[in-house]
């Protein structure tokens, strides 16, 4: 099997269908499977996927969870049960918009064998119809990858020996991003790649997982995120990543003093920086 998709569902009853239809209408030249992780979804999710399974038996496998597992673990489960040399990442809600992705992308990597992972630009697509095109390219070197992940899961393909499974401390470390860590472990291990064209959507919705929190909740994550690479990647990127911890703190701590002046001088709102932004 040349590639894997693994798809990851939760709640995703107004989505999946779009997400599943993006993948199926791939055109390649090799034969692909995806491999789709329900996570108990409290709504019809589940009974979506059945039909496609129903309508596509030789194309789709399905995990259905008995119980909620969280993100994390389906994730992990997802990506262990994939057979293909490469695997390609989506979660529910998103979707591609290239009919050649996986296509581009397999030949990227069948060309250069000591690239390791390789991913494109996205769109964000936000609840209010604005799109805004995320675009990576200049941040994926591997130092500016330890400040900032640019890269959205819905975008990656990796060769699947890269990944056995996440390590402890990321069982331990919930809230540090996965398809992050698959991105970080790719630059330790070989060369990242990149194709300059749009070829997915990343929906923005306050039941995501990350456009739920508020900038706060975000800086928080960031910080943990932070400090998880300092223990796993050690002494040498060690004061680099501490100054960006610092700058990160400086961020919250600001973030909250405005608060808490706003809690105390609701009229404060009133007011703008001269930036034009509300405080």
């Amino acid at each position: 099997m040349k590639v894997s998709v693994a798809v990851i569902a939760y709640n995703h009853e107004r989505y999946i269908a779009q997400a599943l239809d993006s993948v199926l209408s791939q055109k390649t030249a090799f034969e692909f499977e995806v491999v789709i992780v329900e996570d108990c979804s409290r709504d019809g999710t589940r009974s979506i996927i059945q039909q496609y399974c129903a309508r596509f038996p030789d194309k789709i496998r399905a995990i259905f969870h008995a119980t909620n597992m969280g993100a994390r673990k389906t994730v992990e489960e997802a990506l262990l049960a994939c057979r293909g040399q490469y695997v390609a990442m989506l979660d529910g809600d998103d979707y591609w918009t290239s009919a050649d992705k996986l296509q581009r992308q397999a030949d990227l990597l069948d060309k250069h064998p000591d690239m390791m992972l390789c991913c494109h630009p996205t769109r964000y697509l936000f609840e209010n119809g604005e799109t805004e095109v995320s675009h990576p390219a200049d941040g994926l070197t591997f130092m500016r990858l330890l400040k900032a992940n640019p890269v959205q899961s819905q975008t990656i393909m990796f060769r699947r020996c890269l990944f056995s499974g996440y390590p402890q401390w990321m069982h331990e470390n919930a809230s540090f991003p996965g398809d992050y860590f698959l991105v970080i472990s790719a630059g330790q291990h070989g060369e990242l790649g990149f194709i300059d064209e749009v070829m997915s959507v990343y929906r923005v919705h306050d039941a995501g997982a990350w456009g739920s929190l508020e900038f706060a909740q975000r800086l928080d994550i960031e910080i943990a995120t932070n400090q998880a690479l300092m223990k796993w990647l050690g002494r040498r990127y060690f004061p680099l990543l501490l100054l960006w911890n610092i700058d990160l703190r400086r961020q919250r701590l600001r973030e909250r003093t405005v608060r808490r002046l706003l809690r105390m001088f609701p009229w404060l709102r009133s007011f703008r920086s001269v930036g034009g932004e509300e405080i």
